[in-house]
């Protein structure tokens, strides 16, 4: 598989999972999470959910974390009762979880245990191969945050990845998540179940080994992804600018980043598919124009010009981290303070980026500098 293929293939399926799968924008307000534990809540159908409140959204959704982690948006018109039932929340353990994959998944997978993953392969597969490699990357990602000083917590559940046994199994899943007919996709992280998804590669030229290989190298976007949103860099519940989210996905796509001491070569930290891509924009007259300002302070440049999108994002965020690592740090801590916090709006996004790292032109032409300062090939 070439790299420009499985940029491709990432791109379109970061895509889609945030278009069907993102989690509602939300602030802060004094609802029952406040008031942390287990509560009870039983709609009008008498269907049943149990969890900790998070928070609710203009009093008409309330987002439940339930006890495996999953996400639940519940309409406020549609509960008949609710009530806290417990003083304590006990997120579901290894044992727990694992039996209960193992109920979901059947006779035809295997689930293994690592210190953070419950990893779901085909039976035919093993430990080193399929786990592992998860729980290899985790800890290099932790390690990359840590070693420049910020806190990165434990998650608080057993991350599931769930490596399914051919495409058209993967595809069946796609229909069951509304992303029937996502032929490009071939792996995804999802914020609501918390799981990642992929399946088992069968290019027939290629090896089994190669074929794994390809699987796992495909996977480190979403991956990324996953070990992100459960350690306390981004926030499952409230608002993340996109940038920030897709940006630090794109830098660790780079062997180099995501395993500097197997890759120590300053070339291997470039994701060179978005550096072609971002200097073809600087190379059109204007097409830069006003950009950097937009993704920062709105997400709407995903939508519009998701390609663009990309690009910029893995630029600000390779150009913050390797040159100002410290500062990136500091931006992203204080996010998640502001996140939680206050009603986000697009100025203040803008004016929080700027009081960390300046103006936007300031960041724009240093941007452009660094770009420039990057190596013509690999």
């Amino acid at each position: 598989m070439t790299s420009s293929l499985r940029l491709s293939r990432l791109f379109l399926a970061s895509t889609l999972l945030l278009t069907l799968c993102a989690v509602p924008l939300l602030a802060r307000q004094e609802t029952d999470a406040n008031h942390p534990g287990t509560w009870l809540v039983e709609l009008e159908t008498g269907r049943r959910y149990a969890g900790r409140i998070e928070a609710a959204s203009n009093q008409k959704t309330v987002v439940m974390t339930r006890r495996n982690g999953r996400l639940a948006f519940i309409e406020a018109d549609d509960i008949e009762s609710k009530k806290q039932v417990d003083l304590r929340y006990a997120p579901k353990t290894f044992a727990q979880m694992n039996e209960n994959l193992k109920k979901e998944f059947g006779a035809k997978y295997s689930v293994s245990r690592t210190n953070h993953f419950l990893v779901v392969y085909p039976v035919d597969g093993d430990h080193q191969t399929w786990a592992v490699p998860f729980e290899e990357l985790f800890l290099r990602f932790k390690g990359y945050f840590r070693s420049r000083g910020m806190t990165i917590s434990e998650p608080e559940f057993p991350l599931v990845a769930v490596v399914l046994n051919s495409r058209n199994e993967f595809d069946r899943m796609l229909a069951q998540a509304n992303m029937a007919g996502s032929r490009n996709v071939v792996g995804y992280y999802s914020l609501k179940s918390n799981r990642l998804f992929t399946y088992k590669f069968a290019t027939n030229w290629k090896s089994e080994k190669q074929n794994i290989a390809d699987t796992m190298e495909t996977l480190v976007h979403e991956a990324v992804h996953q070990c992100a949103f459960n350690c306390g860099v981004h926030s499952r519940i409230f608002r993340n600018p996109r940038w920030t989210s897709e940006g630090l996905a794109t830098f660790f796509e780079a062997p180099g980043v995501n395993n500097y001491f197997k890759f120590p070569e300053q070339k291997s930290r470039i994701n060179w598919g978005r550096l072609r891509a971002l200097r073809g924009y600087y190379e059109k007259d204007g097409a830069m124009k006003g950009k950097l300002g937009q993704i920062v302070s709105n997400d709407g440049i995903f939508r519009s010009d998701p390609d663009l999108a990309y690009a910029i994002a893995w630029g600000l965020t390779s150009y913050l981290a390797e040159r100002n690592p410290h500062r990136y740090v500091q931006y992203l801590e204080k996010l998640k303070r502001f996140e939680k916090t206050a009603s986000v709006t697009w100025s203040s996004r803008t004016k929080h980026f700027e009081d960390t790292f300046g103006s936007i032109e300031s960041v724009e032409n240093g941007l452009r500098s660094y770009i420039a300062s990057l190596p013509k090939s690999k």
